[in-house]
């Protein structure tokens, strides 16, 4: 999904992540 948001680090990593 997107892997550029600045307020969602952690949501970020673990979406990229899976």
């Amino acid at each position: 999904m997107d892997c550029a948001h600045p307020w969602t680090i952690f949501l970020t990593m673990a979406i990229c992540i899976g």
